[in-house]
């Protein structure tokens, strides 16, 4: 089964690097608890996040529905979780059109 860390690479294949991130993770007998990744990371700092997304999810434990975790990129898009399809949505910033320049 795959893990969160699977999910959350497997999203970002053919996309920019992480800029930074805040994933939110509901357990059960745990409550909810923030996994970040802030700016100006080190590899050590996106390794030891990885590395706390190595959950399997259950029926015990999920990202939060509410849709708080996102993981911005550094092209200006981010991901954030989806409760309606339960995963990632990818969002780029809009093309700012030319009668506006």
């Amino acid at each position: 089964m795959e893990t969160f860390k699977d999910i959350l690479l497997e999203n970002l294949k053919d996309k920019t690097p992480i800029l930074c991130a805040s994933i939110d993770i509901l357990e059960s007998g745990k409550g909810i608890y923030t996994i970040n990744l802030k700016k100006n990371y080190t590899l050590d700092d996106l390794n030891k996040f990885l590395n706390k997304l190595h959950i399997q999810p259950d029926e015990n434990t999920y990202c939060d529905i509410h849709c708080t975790s996102v993981v911005w990129l550094s092209d200006g898009s981010w991901l954030e979780y989806s409760e309606h399809i339960i995963g990632w949505d990818h969002y780029k910033t809009p093309d700012i059109p030319k009668e506006l320049l």
